[in-house]
């Protein structure tokens, strides 16, 4: 019985003792000087809140509290180290797995990340090797690109290198896994009921992708196959930065509901139907964060079987007595074309034709980023006198716009009527202003600025086809 509740007494203050280790030793001392290390290694000061050791249930370090950059571009809630025992009395040490927890990653720390890997050659024997490294819910917040929920397991190879890493975000929505293929990593990426962390938050059904990973270069994803929206897309896109940061690609996409999409972009509902496109995206920037300014999308559209809400153009004619006639209602059409390019200033439609049953319309307008428009519209009623095209400004904004008769049509139509009398001389006198004004009218011309390089695709399977840059855009307002 004495020998017994020796043991129990022993095993308990052994016990005790382990649970107050991490406690009792004063490992704060090291702090500053794995600041330092860390400082110097990653070119940017660092800064730890805590430094303790756990010996239950297994022996590990825990640092607390990371900061990394003067305006931090890296937070770390917690890191845990977790050794190999055995190999602490042996060269390489070996680190079992190291754990993040908590972590933010700002903007910054993409283009750092991009020169470290530039200047990564590896060599010479390492004194510590770690096989896995695990991130659990992390956050990166960009400018433009926002991801959640993310965990990252890497597994790593004996001298280092990558074994295998898969990610998963957005609570499982997106999983992704990379694999070595000689220099470069295999890239296959599925989501399902996922919204797109940059640019308009598109909701992907299903999405599947794959490419390859050039650490130095950048991200080709050879084949993308994406359903949303009850319609389908799939293209190409590479994402290079190894010079300037560039995004280049080009995608087709068939049958998608248009109402939602546009719902992303204005909260009234301003069109309906079926769209057909073919966007090309060249897009160059110095860095990351300047790639928002630098948006070129062009591509040409087709939308079948809709509705153009807040405006009702089988009215045109009636514009010239009441400039009110237009406003409200809605346009349904059979087809809806043109040709669309977009930069940071706004979305120019170009080649614009409308049909239906009753009417058809060509127009060219433009809708700047802050959502007011400007352009023109000619609009023919079927089974009128002659089929006249009655021309008409665009003004306004997308969920309030304003479409009046221009001067020259005005002009036009008062000197008709002077002339040969009201009815047949107002169609007359318009008809003459319409035609002198596609002769003498001004324009409105935004230059295209020129074609970036394409992005670099050495090394990668299949590189993206050149892009077929689009010819200037063309903005006509009548007067």
């Amino acid at each position: 019985m004495k020998s017994s509740r020796r043991m129990l007494l022993v095993g308990g203050i052994a016990a005790i003792a382990l649970v107050a280790i991490p406690f009792l030793l004063p490992l704060g001392m090291f702090i500053p000087e794995i600041e330092r290390v860390a400082s110097a290694q990653l070119k940017a000061p660092v800064k730890i809140e805590s430094l303790r050791l756990f010996i239950l249930p297994i022996p590990h370090l825990s640092l607390g509290g990371i900061v990394v950059g003067r305006k931090p571009f890296l937070q770390v809630k917690e890191v845990i180290v977790a050794p190999r025992l055995l190999s602490l009395f042996d060269n390489p040490k070996v680190i079992r797995s190291i754990s993040l927890r908590g972590v933010v990653i700002g903007q910054a720390l993409v283009t750092k990340a991009s020169n470290w890997a530039a200047r990564s050659t590896g060599g010479g024997p390492a004194v510590v090797r770690v096989e896995h490294i695990e991130v659990r819910d992390a956050f990166v917040d960009l400018a433009e690109f926002k991801l959640r929920n993310i965990d990252l397991d890497l597994e790593l190879t004996p001298d280092g290198g990558l074994a295998s890493a898969e990610v998963r975000a957005d609570h499982d929505r997106l999983h992704a896994t990379l694999m070595p293929r000689g220099k470069d990593f295999s890239v296959e990426i599925a989501a399902r009921d996922w919204k797109l962390p940059a640019g308009p938050p598109l909701l992907m059904s299903t999405l599947m992708a794959s490419g390859t990973l050039t650490p130095q270069k950048g991200i080709a994803i050879t084949a993308i196959q994406a359903q949303l929206y009850g319609g389908t897309a799939s293209g190409k896109l590479n994402v290079g930065w190894s010079k300037d940061w560039t995004i280049a690609g080009n995608l087709d996409i068939q049958g998608v509901e248009i109402q939602p999409v546009v719902a992303l972009f204005t909260k009234d509902t301003t069109i309906s139907g079926h769209l057909t496109a073919n966007p090309v995206v060249d897009m160059r920037a110095p860095v990351a964060a300047q790639l928002a300014d630098a948006v070129d999308v062009e591509s040409d559209f087709k939308v079948e079987q809709g509705i153009l809400y807040n405006i009702d153009l089988s009215n045109a004619p009636k514009v010239l007595l009441n400039k009110e006639a237009l406003k409200g209602g809605q346009t349904s059409f059979d087809h809806f074309t043109g040709h669309l390019g977009v930069d940071s200033a706004g979305y120019y439609l170009t080649k614009v034709e409308i049909g239906s049953g009753v009417l058809s319309a060509e127009a060219e307008l433009f809708i700047s980023s802050k959502h007011e428009l400007a352009g023109q519209i000619d609009v023919a009623i079927k089974g009128t006198s002659g089929l006249v095209s009655t021309p008409l400004v665009l003004s306004g904004t997308v969920q309030d716009p304003t479409l009046y008769p221009s001067t020259t049509a005005l002009a036009g139509a008062a000197a008709g009527t002077a002339l040969l009398g009201p009815g047949l001389g107002t169609t007359v006198g318009m008809k003459a202003a319409r035609f002198t004004q596609k002769l003498f009218g001004s324009k409105q011309t935004k230059k295209k600025k020129p074609a970036p390089a394409e992005a670099e695709a050495k090394g990668q399977a299949e590189p993206i086809p050149a892009i077929d840059r689009k010819p200037p855009r063309e903005i006509h307002t009548g007067r």
